[in-house]
């Protein structure tokens, strides 16, 4: 058996298997959500095409994603409508339009309740995805190449 094979054998019975079994992690910050796996950062889409492999769990992850977009897209309307009347009262204007800062503040509210169920939701299809999905194998597997052959060492 040559070495190219048996580098193609470990890669499909033991390298595949590994990539697939690594959970995600969620990082909830500010601006959103950030996912990790592996140290490596991946963004929404690609955690969406991960969630795939079970239809409940893509579906929602799509609504935590919508409900991330209509939170983004209130919370700068509501921030806009609250610096207009103060911005004209700094500046010294005559009569700020205090009734726009009111709404604007309610959009705000509005934008961090979605922003909570958004998060929510979204920590819900990660944390079932990695139940079904996302455990780690308790092995540990190394490959080694020296100058007279290959080593393949599994350990559970």
């Amino acid at each position: 058996m040559s070495k190219q094979s048996i580098l193609v054998f470990y890669f499909l019975t033991v390298g595949i298997p590994t990539l697939w079994a690594q959970p995600i992690e969620v990082n909830q910050t500010l601006a959103g959500a950030r996912f990790m796996r592996e140290d490596v950062e991946l963004s929404s889409k690609q955690v969406q095409q991960l969630l795939r492999v079970d239809e409940t769990l893509a579906l929602q992850f799509k609504k935590a994603r919508k409900l991330s977009t209509y939170s983004g897209v209130s919370g700068f309307a509501g921030g806009l409508l609250v610096l207009l009347p103060v911005s004209t009262l700094i500046l010294g204007g005559d009569n700020p339009e205090w009734a726009l800062a009111a709404v604007g503040a309610g959009l705000v509210g509005v934008s961090l309740r979605l922003s909570k169920s958004s998060g929510k939701q979204t920590q819900q299809a990660i944390d079932q995805y990695n139940l079904s999905y996302g455990t780690k194998t308790g092995r540990q597997t190394t490959l080694s190449l020296t100058g007279q052959g290959i080593g393949l060492c599994i350990k559970f």
